[in-house]
């Protein structure tokens, strides 16, 4: 995928040669994060799938410096300080995976600290894969000077010590303390994230709450609230038996006729089953009511029609309209995905005559190196260009977005400060540095 249409915004970072920027993709609107340094990169689009690194959306390399576009959100901040107790468990997993699915896919970062972990809530990412660093040694640096997965492992342990603080669980502990030895005694990342992953929860305390709290309401009688002291003891004695006998709980049970004549139920039962006079009712009517098989005005009652069921499309013309509805949103999408292409002015036809857009990234530098943004003029610029001499075409430091190959003579103007004209021929050259001076007092 192309790297032009992304347009840079603001520094994010700078470490060495590599610089950071924040930036935006122009189609659908979203932040991305843009690294140039010199050489190749690491990874392409594809090259690596992962929950917790950035996804690639672009890379090139011009022969001498490299630009790797990768996914981005504000929502995530870098972690420069250690965490909560809740966080700990969280950023141990996430990272882990991360360092697994790299290693997974043969990328080794090189240059892991803690600023590297980002964190939106509970999900943590790790950026800065794929990019060619060129480590500045500090206390999250392994011991030995070339990158390799090993090193890796002790820049992320480092890291973790770091960010975890005194919140770090036993276990984790001692699997941290391991990383930190020789390269070969090292675990590897997958050993890693199947060890974290295996670490029990954190326990969770359930505070108590003392009796004195709860208010109880009893309703005792007297003779349950006496202290049992206050009662003379009790001395086994036999003692006369002054009950009186139970009275019986209920009468004597009526003695079983087996003799005699019984009334026959038979009449009684036949009655109880006796099909109802009107056939079709279940439910008798109450008594001196009978049922009318005549409407009112002595025609018979016209016969009642069952409702007719309401009409179900059925399951094959609700899929239809889904699939109709489904084609109009991609009609839809497409046609904003063209309009916004031509507005952009990539890919749009052209009227005979016209020549096509072409834009060219130039990274420009400014010495004094703490100044900001300072206008970059055009004194020439090649034939067939839209930009003209006196047109501003941006704001450096940062890159710079020219439209025609060839020589262009620019210069850097900064309230009275201006520089001299410097000549740079594109797409050979794609960085520069400008010095601004004072004018010369007569």
């Amino acid at each position: 995928m192309s790297v032009v249409r992304y347009q840079t915004q603001t520094i994010y970072a700078q470490h060495g040669p590599v610089t950071t920027h924040q930036g935006l993709d122009p189609l659908t609107g979203l932040p991305v994060l843009l690294y140039t340094f010199p050489g190749k990169p690491l990874l392409g689009v594809g090259d690596l799938a992962s929950d917790n690194i950035p996804g690639v959306l672009a890379s090139s390399y011009d022969g001498k410096e490299g630009l790797l576009v990768v996914a981005y959100s504000r929502e995530y901040q870098p972690l420069l300080e250690p965490l909560q107790a809740d966080g700990v468990l969280p950023l141990l997993l996430d990272s882990a995976r991360a360092l697994r699915d790299a290693a997974e896919a043969g990328v080794v970062h090189g240059d892991l600290r803690p600023e590297r972990f980002l964190r939106a809530g509970q999900h943590h990412l790790i950026e800065g894969y794929g990019v060619r660093w060129i480590p500045e040694r500090s206390s999250y640096s392994p011991p030995e000077p070339s990158p390799s997965y090993a090193g890796d492992v002790f820049s992320w342990a480092k890291s973790l010590l770091f960010l975890c603080g005194p919140h770090l669980p036993a276990e984790a502990g001692n699997l941290l303390s391991r990383c930190l030895g020789e390269p070969e005694a090292r675990p590897l990342a997958g050993e890693l994230y199947q060890a974290i992953a295996a670490l029990p929860p954190p326990k969770t305390t359930i505070p108590t709450t003392a009796f004195d709290q709860f208010d109880l309401e009893l309703s005792l009688s007297d003779d349950l609230l006496a202290t049992p002291f206050s009662q003379p003891p009790v001395v086994a004695r036999p003692q006369p038996s002054e009950r009186k006998p139970l009275a019986a709980a209920r009468p004597d049970r009526p003695e079983l006729r087996t003799t005699g004549d019984f009334p026959s139920a038979e009449p009684l039962l036949r009655k109880k089953v006796q099909e109802p006079e009107t056939p079709g009712f279940v439910k008798m009517p109450p008594p001196g009511a009978t049922y009318r098989t005549v409407s009112g005005d002595g025609r018979p009652a016209a016969p009642i029609l069952p409702r007719e069921a309401p009409i179900d499309l059925g399951q094959r013309e609700r899929t239809y309209r889904r699939l109709v509805l489904l084609a109009l949103l991609l009609i839809l999408a497409t046609g904003l995905a063209l309009l916004a292409f031509w507005r952009q002015g990539f890919g749009n036809v052209l009227e005979p005559g016209v020549s096509p857009v072409v834009r060219f990234i130039v990274n420009v530098g400014v010495v004094p190196d703490d100044l900001r943004q300072v206008r970059l003029v055009v004194v020439e610029s090649p034939a067939g260009s839209r930009l003209r001499p006196g047109n501003e075409v941006a704001t450096v430091p940062g890159p710079a977005v020219l439209d025609q190959a060839g020589l262009w003579q620019l210069q850097a103007r900064f309230q009275n400060l201006t520089s001299e004209v410097v000549a740079v021929r594109v797409p050979d050259e794609r960085a520069i540095t400008i010095t601004l001076r004072e004018p010369d007092t007569p």
